[in-house]
């Protein structure tokens, strides 16, 4: 998809990655983000959860979303610039 699409991204990202299709993450290039960033997104999204996850009882819902905490927390260490986040769980 990453080729069939063209996708323009980050150089530095290209040049640390392995698969250029990485560089569409954004836990994979905001370590390459120089200008600080306000980072807004919701920890819960109902189509995935619904399609993909397909989960069966709260412990599912909680590891999910412990995942997403953890993955936001992980690409924010990773980086030199100061972003902030808001993580919505409604």
């Amino acid at each position: 998809m990453y080729y069939f699409q063209n996708v323009q991204t980050n150089k530095n990202c290209l040049n640390n990655k392995t698969e250029p299709s990485d560089c569409i993450f954004a836990e994979n290039i905001l370590e390459h983000v120089k200008t600080p960033l306000f980072i807004l997104n919701s920890k819960f999204d109902s189509w995935q959860l619904g399609n993909e996850i397909k989960p069966v009882s709260i412990d599912d819902y909680t590891f999910y979303g412990n995942l997403f905490d953890l993955t936001i927390e992980t690409s924010m260490a990773n980086t030199k610039v100061s972003h902030s986040p808001v993580v919505d769980s409604c």
